[in-house]
């Protein structure tokens, strides 16, 4: 639906679903407009894509690097975990506007996004560090509670 949407309008314009992308967006407050990607446009470090994963699965998440061979390394800000060799053809669209409480984020042209994306991405290794020892405790209670339920 989201592909067909792209493809017939050339952007959409949604509220946001999931936390991966906290704190730039959050959940259920801020509407997103993302457009069309051109793949005759070069995807850019820092750039905002929606890509389709396994299944029917769409995801928002940050470029931090474009290999040699033309993949993607990929990251929701307030992830631990790097997405790993993602096709450039999987790349539906580009956010390009974030609006929030009447205001309007131009990502092209915003400075207080462009020092946001360098500062939130320089320190990335530390934040995935962090990230990873908030989540421990979340995921040990959470294996064990799968662990108690395979077990009935």
């Amino acid at each position: 639906m989201i592909e067909e949407l792209l493809l017939k309008e050339g952007s959409i314009t949604y509220k946001n679903v999931g936390s991966s992308m906290r704190p730039l967006i959050k959940e259920n407050r801020d509407v997103l407009t993302i457009v069309k990607r051109d793949p005759t446009v070069p995807l850019k470090k820092y750039d905002v894509v929606l890509y389709h994963k396994r299944g029917n699965h769409y995801t928002l998440h940050r470029i931090l690097k474009i290999k040699k061979d033309g993949s993607l390394i990929i990251n929701g800000d307030h992830n631990s975990w790097l997405e790993k060799d993602i096709k450039q053809e999987d790349i539906l669209g580009i956010l390009t506007t974030i609006e929030r409480k009447d205001k309007k984020i131009d990502l092209a042209t915003s400075k207080k996004y462009y020092w946001y994306c360098h500062t939130y991405i320089a320190i990335h290794p530390i934040r995935r560090f962090f990230l990873f020892c908030f989540a421990l405790p979340r995921r040990t209670i959470n294996h064990f509670k799968r662990k108690k339920h395979e077990n009935k």
